[in-house]
């Protein structure tokens, strides 16, 4: 195969054959006599007579010693271009040399006429170096080179160059990227949720037996350096698309971080602490679904101390439940604690009792959001799923100043889990037209969630179960996954004054509800989870069913729910 010579090593051949023969040029004029010239007026000279021509030897000689001097240079020009391939990244790189769309740099990096120039014999007279004396790199035209008589430029920070690391790759958490030395991380989570929802009472209003998907999340998170994480998620909930979670967290200690952009707030400690894999009924509580802010953008403090046996967080946000922008120029301020106060001690059956508190607090003038109160559905839930207790009438406003709170219990030993927290607070309402006529509302609402493994999992918080002998029907590899009883009970007084103050229609609707869950989950893997119950509801007074053929009411309201959950 012959040997590919690049546009350079052409140009630098063309130049080396060129000198070589100006050489053997000069040397044959070395042995030519001058021609005496003729003075004016003066008759010409006579020719002198023929010098001695050179012998066959003293041409031999020439020819070596011309011979010699290619084989030198061609022995020179091949350590060159192999330097040039070690500068340019190893045995395997061809030679660059410059063509169509190519001109010189001006970033001051080393080219590879850099190399070359500074390398010895090539430089001087005749080089291609430019008046500064620097030798010519090759830029791609349009890549910001300015041409060979551009000035040394120093190196910039923008736009900054993108970083070229070695990565590897694992599954758990999640599916990660990251560098060798972890400081560049991202990892895709996804949180898969298939419901099934039959009611006991069917033929309701807005509320049909149906299948659905509650939740769709796709996660992207990890660090860009160790002390800056991030966190994008997407969530398909039902029949609506938003951005779930996004946001920015500083994490230098673990005492104290800063978290800003869109996230769960600190308010309750089953939606700030549980994650909703991991609950022990599908759905939290009716009142954090109906009174507490859930996701909010804002800023927040948060960390733990003493081995993460103190947890506290402090943030300011919109206010605006469940959004992205605020309604008013008034902002929210959460804060939240928990403690295990007996985790120094030697007693194991007290190593993960969990004890503290939350509150929310601000001034709002905003609607009433959500305007409708519904069992087993979040804020951002679509109104065909849960059915409603009570809905306030068009125009009614938040207005003026608010506070929830809350006190939390959690107990985690061997088998059982035992969560109670007693929530409570005030809103004011008003309505539009008259929005400085406010009325405080004063809500009340505890609940108590307790789960317990047949199959010997121990637990020491909520969310991943890993089974001790994982769901299987091959032959050696048989297990029946981990097997969980489930129940809570909830009760919510949304408070008289909903109704004394003409907010809501007390004809139609009730402001006490209290339910039952009893259920059971069964975990296949540790990805993979299944739950089957019922929930029986009872309203303090009743409640509008349907409106068609004639408005009928109901007192009780039963649900049989199975969930389908995918998470990793």
């Amino acid at each position: 195969m012959t040997p590919r010579i690049g546009g350079g090593a052409a140009l630098r051949l063309a130049i080396l054959a060129a000198t070589l023969c100006g050489i053997a040029v000069d040397r044959c004029r070395a042995q030519t006599p001058p021609v005496p010239s003729t003075a004016p007026g003066l008759p010409p000279a006579l020719p002198s007579a023929p010098a001695e021509a050179p012998s066959t030897a003293e041409l031999q000689g020439q020819i070596a010693e011309l011979q010699e001097m290619f084989r030198a240079s061609l022995e020179r020009q091949e350590q060159l271009e192999r330097r040039l391939i070690e500068l340019q990244g190893g045995a395997g790189s061809a030679p660059v040399a410059p063509g169509p769309g190519m001109v010189p740099s001006a970033s001051g990096a080393r080219s590879p006429a850099d190399v070359l120039d500074s390398s010895g014999p090539l430089v001087g007279p005749g080089s291609p170096e430019d008046s500064a004396g620097r030798g010519l790199s090759l830029v791609p035209a349009g890549s910001g080179g300015r041409g060979p008589t551009a000035p040394t430029a120093p190196a910039v920070q923008m736009p900054a160059g993108a970083p070229d690391l070695a990565t590897e790759v694992k599954f758990g958490p999640g599916f990660q990227i990251s560098t060798e030395d972890e400081e560049f991380v991202i990892q895709f989570h996804n949180l898969t949720q298939v419901d099934g929802r039959f009611y006991l009472e069917g033929g309701q209003r807005t509320t049909r037996d149906t299948f659905g998907l509650p939740r769709e999340w796709f996660i992207f998170n990890g660090q860009l350096t160790r002390p800056f994480e991030y966190y994008v998620a997407i969530n398909q909930g039902f029949n609506n698309l938003n951005l779930l979670d996004a946001f920015l967290n500083v994490h230098y200690d673990d005492r104290l971080q800063f978290k800003v952009g869109r996230y769960k707030t600190p308010y309750t400690y089953e939606f700030y602490s549980l994650p909703i894999n991991g609950l022990i009924t599908p759905e939290r509580s009716q009142f954090f679904n109906n009174f507490a802010l859930n996701r909010d953008v804002g800023l927040m403090a948060w960390g733990n101390f003493f081995e993460k046996r103190l947890d506290y967080a402090v943030g300011i946000f919109n206010g605006s439940p469940n959004g992205f922008l605020d309604f008013d120029d008034d902002k929210n301020v959460l804060a939240y604690v928990n403690a295990r106060p007996f985790a120094f001690l030697d007693l194991p059956a007290l190593q993960y009792f969990n004890v503290g508190g939350s509150v929310d607090a601000g001034h709002e003038l905003q609607p009433r959001i959500p305007p409708i109160l519904r069992l087993n559905v979040p804020t951002t839930a679509d109104a065909a799923i849960g059915v409603p207790f009570l809905a306030f009438r068009d125009g009614v406003l938040e207005s003026g100043n608010e506070a929830l709170w809350s006190l939390h219990m959690a107990w985690y030993y061997r088998q059982l889990s035992l969560i109670g927290e007693w929530q409570s607070g005030y809103e004011s309402y008003a309505f539009r037209d008259t929005p400085q006529q406010r009325t405080r509302n004063v809500t009340q609402s505890f609940y108590v969630w307790t789960g317990y493994f047949l199959t010997g999992e121990e637990v020491s918080g909520r969310g991943m179960v890993k089974p001790l002998r994982p769901f299987d029907v091959r032959r050696g590899k048989w297990g029946p996954g981990a097997i969980e009883l489930a129940f809570r009970y909830n009760y919510l007084d949304v408070g008289d004054n909903v109704f004394d103050g003409g907010f809501a229609d007390p004809r139609l609707w009730t402001d006490r509800v209290q339910s039952i869950d009893l259920g059971v989950n069964w975990y296949l893997s540790q990805y993979v989870k299944f739950f089957a119950g019922w929930q029986h509801n009872e309203f303090g007074s009743p409640v509008l069913f349907r409106t068609t053929p004639t408005e009928q009411f109901q007192l009780t309201d039963d649900l049989f729910w199975f969930r389908f959950q995918i998470y990793f």
